[in-house]
């Protein structure tokens, strides 16, 4: 099987899509991709096209509040982190029935790392968790959001949570409308018009994600699984400094970090990719 588009239940019995990519035969691992705020489950088909060679499985949701959720008023509105993790958690059902002897992966990407990194922290888990990526996962903001700023918003969170921002506002960047994700202008370009894309969300969303950040490094310490964390030098949305801090907090003893400094956000679409691809294989042959 190349690339395959289904569905998945959730535990509250909504169906959302997920993409596949899935080698034919005995897989070495199974690996299931969380995609970031503002993204989508075919980012990920290098990451799939990649390991399909490596006769690793990888598995892809659309997440629910995300611009490809069937319920279409949902989307940028509604950040539910328990109820993210209870569908990943329906995703790895899934997987473990149809591979049940694979060793389970998984790789988070921004704000689906974050995610990632509340799951690995977790006391108790339904599954066995053999070792997780964590690119480019924002654990703190580049440009700090002022107290006064997060009082505001949490308070517009509460009296009017359906008013909606601009991500950009919160972003360190040069440019007001612009988030820089990757050099390659054709790619940039499709980042800007794809068809998932969320121009604006909710104060709602928006605090909701602030609280996802804030927990980031507590939740590092608790960290046991073996971890690959990819950043990005060029990144605008954190300071390779603030990932390392993150980083040397990480209870993990089996823990790599590898940087990229020509890369901006979107790691598996810029300058580095080839370098980025190469840490993955050197990473996952050692280990699986």
């Amino acid at each position: 099987m190349e690339c395959e588009l289904t569905h998945f239940s959730a535990p509250d019995g909504e169906r959302f899509t997920w993409q596949k990519w899935v080698p034919p035969g005995k897989l070495r691992a199974a690996m299931i991709a969380i995609h970031g705020m503002g993204a989508a489950a075919s980012d990920f088909a290098p990451l799939g096209e990649l390991l399909l060679k490596e006769k690793m499985a990888v598995y892809a949701p659309n997440l629910r509040g995300q611009g490809l959720d069937p319920l279409v008023d949902r989307r940028g509105r509604e950040l539910n982190v328990e109820q993210l993790l209870a569908d990943v958690a329906a995703v790895v059902g899934e997987v473990r029935q149809d591979h049940p002897k694979a060793p389970l992966l998984f790789y988070g990407e921004s704000m689906g790392a974050l995610l990632l990194i509340r799951l690995l922290a977790a006391d108790q888990h339904l599954f066995p968790i053999a070792g997780a990526i964590l690119a480019v996962p924002v654990v703190e903001l580049a440009r700090p959001t002022p107290p006064i700023v997060r009082s505001a918003v949490q308070l517009v969170a509460k009296y009017l949570p359906s008013l909606t921002v601009l991500p950009q506002w919160f972003v360190n960047r040069k440019e007001k409308h612009t988030l820089h994700l990757s050099h390659d202008r054709d790619k940039q370009r499709s980042f800007e018009n794809a068809p998932y894309l969320i121009k604006r969300f909710t104060a709602s969303f928006i605090n909701n994600m602030g609280l996802l950040i804030s927990s980031a490094n507590e939740a590092a310490e608790r960290i046991r699984h073996p971890i690959l964390v990819l950043g990005a030098g060029d990144d605008e949305f954190i300071y390779t400094d603030q990932l390392l801090q993150w980083f040397d907090r990480v209870g993990s003893t089996d823990k790599t970090l590898e940087i990229f400094p020509n890369s901006y956000h979107r790691l598996l679409f810029d300058q580095d990719q080839p370098e980025v691809e190469k840490a993955l294989l050197n990473w996952l042959r050692q280990r699986f």
